[in-house]
């Protein structure tokens, strides 16, 4: 509710009794279009720092990045995790895109290498969320795409193992990208071999 609350226009509209989410997948079955839900996994816009969570967790937050929230933390993770699973119960989407670009840290810069595996075994929890989730719907596979940066390099940097994520099928699909824009001349040649 908060989200509605503090974002001018939807409030009616959830107020009238309107699922937002609800209308868009049913929009997208309407047209044969698969559904994925975005999720920006650390979105550090002011309406973060006035989250419940961010609030009751001062000792989890990302150091230098306000409204952030550091991964390195379990209970980070298991509240994220938590969430995945509820929406995974409310909604019959074909799947999840992890936005690792609205904001790209996840740990502070100094710890984002040694941290990796974390992220990764993150990912093999998200990724065990969605086989549960198409299992109890009967279908073969819910998709999960995750948006990083431009480079292999720029993801190790943050402590995304792109590579390790793709040798092990966690992820289906991968989107490249800059932060701001979308430059339809990134060179992909790393991240398909």
């Amino acid at each position: 509710d908060f989200y509605y609350q503090a974002t001018a226009g939807l409030d009616k509209f959830h107020q009238a009794g309107y699922d937002q989410v609800q209308v868009m997948l049913d929009r997208c079955r309407e047209h044969n279009i698969q559904f994925l839900a975005c999720l920006r996994t650390n979105d550090r816009h002011d309406i973060a720092q006035q989250a419940k969570f961010y609030l009751e967790h001062p000792e989890w937050r990302l150091e230098g990045y306000a409204g952030g929230l550091d991964y390195k933390y379990e209970g980070v993770r298991s509240y994220v995790l938590a969430f995945i699973v509820e929406f995974l119960d409310r909604y019959d989407v074909d799947g999840i895109e992890l936005d690792y670009m609205r904001h790209c840290h996840v740990f502070r810069p100094s710890e984002a290498g040694e941290n990796a595996p974390i992220l990764t075994e993150f990912m093999r929890e998200t990724r065990k969320l969605l086989d549960l989730a198409a299992r109890k719907r009967g279908r073969d596979r819910l998709l999960l795409s995750v948006r990083v940066p431009q480079t292999l390099a720029e993801c190790r940097s943050l402590g995304f193992d792109v590579p390790g994520w793709i040798q092990e099928g966690l992820v289906d699909c991968i989107c490249p990208s800059d932060f701001f824009y979308t430059d339809f001349n990134i060179r992909v040649e790393d991240f398909v071999e």
